[in-house]
């Protein structure tokens, strides 16, 4: 966890740095939101990376949830489950599947895309060649047999980050606001421990406050700068 005190500190020694921002004065409740903008934009870089670069697992590892079992639901010829309400990104799942004659086995998932499902025979799920393919759809994860039952299936994922607020420092301490979703806020540090990438999503924050008030060129071209920086 990385202080929501210090990172409102943060966000404001970036502001009196930045030309653009130095005369701008930012209430707490505006300083949480381009925070929380911020670390959802660092967070769904750091998700688009996970294929390509397994490291990058241990920059969100406060928000990892292993190996949840899920309730599997029967249909005709498939089965599904419900994703947890605090999903927020796939990592990995397996299925524990069995048939009449053979003992049950655990194997891992293979994501695939609903036109491939038929398309080709040496990529169907099988029991013998230990393949259990499965799509995400909307709020659920479809398993497609073949010549097994499915028993059980586990899932790894990425949950939702608790939104980071900082309200007993909003009117002497004795502030209580809503987030513009409605949401009264709480009481909330950052679930990063990496300063370093802190470091990153307050520069973000920055970034989008001065993007606010007017005060930045090419946008696009600074992010990305950001971004980059955080890969190291």
């Amino acid at each position: 966890m990385y202080s929501i005190r210090n990172a409102h500190f943060g966000f404001k020694q970036r502001a009196n740095k930045i030309d653009g921002l130095r005369n701008s004065s930012f209430l707490i409740p505006h300083i949480d939101e381009y925070i929380w903008q911020g670390y959802l934009i660092w967070l769904e870089t750091i998700c688009n990376e996970l294929e390509s670069n397994q490291k990058r697992r241990d920059d969100i590892r406060q928000l990892e949830i292993l190996n949840t079992d899920l309730k599997l639901i029967k249909e005709k010829d498939y089965y599904y489950v419900e994703l947890p309400e605090n999903y927020y990104r796939y990592l990995e799942s397996t299925s524990s599947i069995k048939t009449t004659t053979c003992k049950s086995k655990k194997i891992k998932n293979s994501v695939i895309q609903k036109d491939d499902r038929y398309n080709e025979l040496m990529f169907e799920s099988s029991y013998p060649f230990e393949r259990v393919n499965i799509d995400i759809s909307a709020n659920k994860i479809y398993i497609y047999p073949k010549d097994f039952e499915a028993t059980e299936f586990f899932l790894s994922y990425i949950r939702k980050p608790k939104r980071p607020s900082n309200p007993i420092d909003f009117i002497n301490g004795k502030g209580k606001y809503n987030h513009p979703d409605g949401t009264p806020a709480i009481q909330q540090d950052i679930e990063v421990d990496s300063t370093f990438q802190v470091e990153k999503i307050l520069d973000i924050a920055a970034l989008l406050a001065l993007r606010d008030v007017g005060n930045v060129i090419d946008f696009e071209t600074q992010l990305n700068k950001i971004l980059q920086i955080s890969k190291i």
